[in-house]
């Protein structure tokens, strides 16, 4: 059977204040507060972890931060892989307003890292990697890290065997998709740029997913549009999908889009036909909106979302 891996090259500890409301230059307290070691990587493990299905979590992490990771890993079965240094890892201030639905995210700068812990992460990957295992590898590079990172990585998981999903944005990215990837999975900013093309209706959400495939030759390109849903596609077929929901439902939205990751792979080592991979991420993802938690979700939601999606097949690739 094979495996599912997640790298997390640039980790972060998100702190979560629940309020009432909130006004800047005040001060008011707060009665709901979380502390979650997270990153986009881990994101998904935690989202896997709610399906009951184990993954191997790659960790690059100040070393002082193990211990929090580690605790979350044993709760959830997740096996645990950290590389650590003499750095600080990030911190994340994320504030959720109940009465208008806000979030307000501040975002701490990373640390330096020493390019040979970097080179550590994908030689652990490969010590463990099976033929047909699937890797992730999702979030944004540590600040002084070559960009090329992933689309190395890439390559060399690809040369064992691996199927390669890649979530990020910018110049990793775009170097990522150089090495064609199995599948990846993109935001809608995330879609604008690489493909230089603003999205403002369907006719273009259709024409970036057709850009990417035709630049790059990705096989599998799916684009999250928030509320909107996603728009996903190969050379099958185009869906566009979206699960309706109460406003009032919505929760949390930080790490849904990991969960849709999580979702697509948990699929994809089942071998589902690609339709039902699409549904699977899109289900997963709804889902995760009404829980606390990066990549945090519940199964049975999920399950009955599964069931409540909208699909419409709009083309092929």
């Amino acid at each position: 059977m094979s495996k599912i891996h997640t790298v997390t090259l640039n980790p972060v500890i998100d702190l979560i204040y629940r309020v009432e409301s909130f006004e800047k230059g005040t001060t008011f307290r707060c009665d709901e507060y979380h502390l979650f070691p997270a990153g986009k990587g881990i994101n998904v493990s935690y989202a896997l972890s709610c399906l009951d299905e184990s993954s191997h979590a790659y960790l690059l992490l100040g070393r002082q931060d193990g211990s929090d990771y580690e605790r979350e890993c044993r709760q959830r079965s997740i096996h645990y892989h950290p590389i650590t240094g003499k750095f600080q890892t990030r911190r994340h201030c994320t504030i959720l307003e109940k009465q208008t639905g806000h979030v307000t995210h501040i975002q701490a700068k990373g640390f330096d890292v020493p390019p040979s812990l970097i080179d550590r992460v994908g030689n652990e990957v490969i010590r463990n990697l099976s033929n047909k295992d699937i890797v992730v590898l999702s979030g944004s590079l540590p600040d002084n890290a070559d960009p090329t990172i992933y689309k190395t990585m890439i390559l060399r998981f690809k040369h064992e065997g691996a199927t390669v999903i890649l979530d990020s944005h910018g110049e990793p990215l775009k170097h990522g998709l150089e090495a064609h990837p199995f599948l990846v999975k993109l935001n809608q900013t995330e879609a604008e740029q690489i493909t230089e093309k603003k999205i403002v209706g369907a006719q273009d959400e259709f024409a970036v997913l057709q850009r990417i495939h035709t630049i790059y030759g990705i096989p599998f390109i799916v684009v999250s549009l928030a509320e909107k849903g996603m728009i996903a596609g190969c050379e099958e077929g185009v869906w566009r999908m979206i699960v309706r929901m109460n406003p009032t439902w919505i929760v949390d939205t930080v790490g849904c889009g990991d969960a849709m990751t999580a979702g697509m792979a948990y699929a994809i080592k089942r071998e589902m036909k690609i339709e039902d991979v699409f549904r699977h991420g899109c289900a997963c993802a709804s889902a995760s909106t009404m829980k606390i938690g990066p990549g945090i979700l519940d199964p049975l939601q999920m399950d009955l979302f599964l069931h409540q999606i909208q699909c419409q097949l709009v083309g092929s690739l």
